[in-house]
């Protein structure tokens, strides 16, 4: 049998749990993992834009700098919305489920670490064209989504909208 105590201090983290302030301490190394995204391509687009204004860029530039902007874009509204967003209502018991989620978001920024292939002209302004267009919608799926966003397994708000009245999971 548990100690009073036990079931006070049990209390007390229930308690807790359902305030604004441990959701944002929960959330904080997501914001600072998107936070680090946005910073990391800030290079990038900064040069690129300073060659657009001085005339000197080409397709290529002109193309990573919009794709690239939308990827922070996107990273930034990532920050915004874990800052933001509502507290959950319910959440999915056990492990597995909170596994899979964690797994499922940070996989792909595995690829992030592979090798960079060169491309010609032609295939790298295709791939720059795919990651703008990719990060674009992302960023309105996500928009949408708005308060009720989280990457565990929380329901917030159910959102019913935009391209969430097509298909659950648009993003």
């Amino acid at each position: 049998c548990a100690s009073p105590q036990h079931w006070s201090g049990h209390a007390h983290l229930l308690r807790a749990q359902q305030t604004k302030v441990y959701d944002a301490v929960v959330a904080l190394p997501l914001i600072i993992w998107f936070a680090y995204g946005a910073w990391q391509l800030r290079a990038v687009v900064v040069r690129d834009g300073a060659m657009m204004i001085a005339g000197t860029g080409n397709l290529l530039i002109w193309v990573q700098f919009f794709s690239l902007l939308a990827a922070v874009c996107f990273d930034l509204l990532l920050v915004y919305l874990l800052v933001v967003r509502d507290r959950p209502v319910g959440k999915a018991k056990g492990v597995l489920p909170r596994l899979f989620a964690f797994v499922g978001t940070f996989l792909g920024v595995g690829i992030l670490q592979l090798p960079v292939a060169p491309l010609g002209l032609g295939m790298q302004v295709v791939a720059a064209l795919l990651i703008g267009l990719g990060s674009l919608g992302s960023f309105l799926v996500l928009w949408r989504l708005g308060k009720s966003f989280s990457i565990m397994p929380e329901a917030r708000k159910l959102v019913t909208g935009g391209p969430y009245a097509w298909a659950r999971h648009p993003l």
